[in-house]
């Protein structure tokens, strides 16, 4: 699938490489519709979606829950990924439309969505090292949450300065949203996942 990003648009891909330019990257690459999918963003998004199922089903062959990884239990997570994530974003540009600020929600979920797709390109390296290295350590489960925490604040604080004369004026809006859209359909989906495994 990077292969084919690569090929599809090699300028787009090199300038999503360099996390230096992320702001930048944002701007130049931003969606021209509210709903518009590009191929190159729909790639990325199976890349990390294959690479999250995968690190999850290390992870839990690491914690000793199972001995080998049976297809099914990275199905399982391939599916749950594939639910959360385009429901989550219909749900944010539906509110987006819903409160007229819908090219400003467009553009902060594109920003989101990015963030994701970098801390898969990551994913993929550690599940490389995983498998054809070091095997499953728990020093490179945290070391890998811990890098896609700081990938993710970096594209948190970034969408926020880009949005913060909006924040401002609507800060109750914002925190409303961090609550709803952020924090409570982790909770569900860490509650849901723990119940089914």
């Amino acid at each position: 699938m990077l292969m084919l990003c690569k090929l599809i648009q090699p300028k787009r891909f090199t300038d999503f490489l360099r996390l230096t330019g992320y702001g930048t990257y944002n701007q130049i690459h931003k969606r021209s519709g509210l709903f518009v999918i590009q191929k190159f963003d729909l790639l990325l998004f199976f890349q990390f979606i294959l690479a999250g199922s995968t690190f999850l089903s290390l992870y839990q062959k690491e914690q000793g829950t199972v001995s080998e990884i049976p297809l099914s239990v990275i199905y399982f997570y391939i599916l749950i990924l594939l639910v959360y994530f385009p429901l989550k974003r219909l749900l944010e540009l539906g509110t987006g439309r819903w409160l007229k600020i819908e090219h400003q929600m467009s553009a902060f979920v594109f920003q989101k969505m990015n963030s994701l797709h970098f801390f898969g390109l990551w994913l993929l390296l550690i599940n490389m090292l995983t498998v054809y290295s070091f095997g499953p350590r728990i020093w490179m489960v945290y070391f890998t949450l811990f890098l896609g925490v700081i990938i993710l604040f970096l594209g948190f604080v970034t969408t926020f300065f880009r949005f913060r004369f909006l924040i401002r004026r609507q800060w109750l809006l914002f925190i409303l949203y961090i609550c709803a859209f952020e924090i409570a359909p982790l909770a569900v989906l860490w509650k849901f996942v723990n119940n089914v495994l």
